[in-house]
């Protein structure tokens, strides 16, 4: 088993404007109390088409409690 991160770099600058809101809002308040790390994995679907797509996670294409 590998794990690799892997990133779109749009997605990733929206995620980081979101994260500044939140550390301003949430001031005094450790960061691991509000965010948190998930994991995805494409079983049959080419990860490429996950990261390269300016959306990312879509949510149309996800199982009831995982994401897309």
């Amino acid at each position: 088993m590998k794990i690799q991160k892997i990133h779109n770099e749009i997605v990733y600058e929206k995620f980081l404007v979101e994260l500044r809101k939140m550390v301003k809002q949430y001031q005094g308040i450790e960061i691991n109390k509000y965010m948190k790390h998930l994991f995805h994995g494409t079983s049959k679907t080419d990860p490429a088409l996950i990261f390269e797509s300016e959306n990312g996670f879509d949510h149309r294409f996800s199982r009831p409690g995982l994401y897309g």
